[in-house]
């Protein structure tokens, strides 16, 4: 088994990389084809679909990876029509939304921001055919995942943003328009589903109802339909609550600084959802001891990972800014140093991912709700009394507020573990002892410029 779990995390690491590449120089060809209004655009109907969906999530790829004993094909089946019909549900959804968006131009309720441009209702309608796709999207792709299987699930959504790439840029030339990026975002859900059914093994998915099934995957499903709401607030309150707070040059310097703290908690969340949460439910599936010894090596991984990068941008996130930024940015710098104290608290996604593969989902609403209400209560408070770097402590220490509740439940699941959190004070302090000497390095190189 421990052969598979660095299997896992290296193939999840490495498609990670390489997916970022991929989206890195196909956004900066796409600056060049259109302009910055579609990717304004876009971004309200990605915000659109992302919140619909978040708010009807079920957790039905969870619930497929923890559950116990073998998945039969009436249990895959079954799941695969509810999945169907949430995907029609989120399509008929987005509708409305492009409905209420032209009611709301043709009334003159919005007339001068984003929300009046005459496209984006058309744009949100035809994204949201991305649903209906997702929808039909075989199971294979939850039992790859469940069977840490990940070389083939990987391949499929690589080549599916190649995919999209190709598309993006062939209609960015021919029409310089804001479709461009939708039509990507469709194709890329339509080539992972097709592939999704004709390049992954495992069970074929045929047209089969349980209602006693599906009963139960909705009863265990709540805490997470719970949840995802509170997580979209999470994401994005931060942002919301500045930006009633400070003017948008502020605001500007605040998303430099978290751009790269965000990168880290995007390798965190692609190692929990990919690696941790299937590992620690097939190792939950085998037994206690089997389950404590697979929790304390991915605990080692998290350490080793996000609290050195922790580390570093705390040591190093002044000479990050002046390296790649002009004067402007350069109060970005104290905070991203200050943001990178709070990345030490995601650290214990790996007890959240333990939670989850026992199947105790409802961990997840209190923890995210302590982290969203001390949120609020930093961002005011610090800005009150720091302006805007206060307002940034405010927020990286708002997310160790779920601790108490997650340290609580690692000690009634999991004994004698203390060892580990010694260890990741040794690579915190190896991470600021490489971010200092990062910092003296781009020091004495910018002096050598200055000379």
């Amino acid at each position: 088994m421990y052969k598979r779990l660095v299997n896992a995390g290296t193939i999840s690491l490495a498609s990670l990389a390489i997916s970022q590449l991929i989206r890195f120089f196909s956004n900066l060809w796409l600056a060049r084809l259109l302009m910055p209004e579609a990717f304004g655009l876009v971004a309200v109907v990605n915000m659109v679909l992302m919140g619909i969906a978040l708010f009807s999530d079920i957790g039905l790829r969870q619930v497929i990876i923890q559950k116990d004993g073998d998945l039969t094909p009436e249990f895959l089946n079954t799941i695969w029509v509810v999945q169907i019909l949430r995907g029609v549900g989120l399509f008929a959804i987005a509708l409305a939304v492009a409905g209420i968006l032209m009611w709301l131009q043709a009334m003159g309720a919005v007339t001068v921001n984003t929300y009046a441009d005459p496209l984006l209702p058309f744009l949100v309608a035809g994204a949201s055919l991305s649903s209906i796709f997702g929808g039909l999207a075989s199971t294979k792709l939850d039992t790859n995942y469940r069977a840490m299987a990940l070389g083939r699930a990987v391949g499929t959504d690589l080549f599916a943003q190649v995919c999209a790439t190709g598309v993006m840029i062939a209609v960015a030339l021919a029409t310089k328009s804001p479709w461009a990026l939708v039509l990507g975002g469709v194709t890329a859900a339509l080539v992972r589903c097709v592939l999704s059914h004709s390049f992954l093994t495992g069970e074929k998915n045929a047209l089969y109802f349980d209602k006693t099934i599906a009963s139960n995957i909705l009863r265990r499903g709540r805490w997470i339909l719970l949840s995802s709401p509170l997580t979209f607030l999470e994401l994005n309150g931060a942002v919301l609550l500045l930006g009633g707070l400070m003017d948008s040059a502020s605001l500007g310097v605040y998303l430099i600084a978290s751009l790269f703290v965000g990168v880290v908690q995007l390798i965190s969340q692609n190692l929990a959802s990919n690696v941790f949460f299937p590992g620690l439910c097939a190792a939950a599936r085998i037994g206690t001891t089997d389950l404590r010894r697979v929790y304390l090596r991915y605990q080692l991984v998290a350490d080793a990972i996000i609290v050195t990068l922790a580390g570093g941008l705390m040591g190093g996130g002044r000479a990050v800014i002046d390296l790649l930024f002009d004067h402007r940015y350069e109060s970005a710098g104290g905070l991203l140093s200050s943001l990178a104290v709070g990345l030490v608290a995601v650290r214990y996604t790996v007890i959240e991912q333990l939670a989850n593969a026992k199947g105790d989902f409802k961990l997840g609403p209190p923890t995210i709700f302590c982290r969203i209400a001390a949120m609020a209560i930093g961002i005011v408070a610090g800005h009150h009394y720091a302006g805007l770097q206060g307002a940034a402590l405010g927020v990286a220490f708002s997310w160790f507020a779920g601790w108490p509740i997650l340290l609580w439940y690692r000690s009634k699941s999991i004994s004698s573990v203390w060892r580990s959190d010694a260890i990741a004070a040794v690579f915190l302090a190896g991470g600021y002892g490489l971010g200092i000497l990062f910092a003296e390095i781009v020091n004495r190189f910018h002096l050598h410029l200055a000379r």
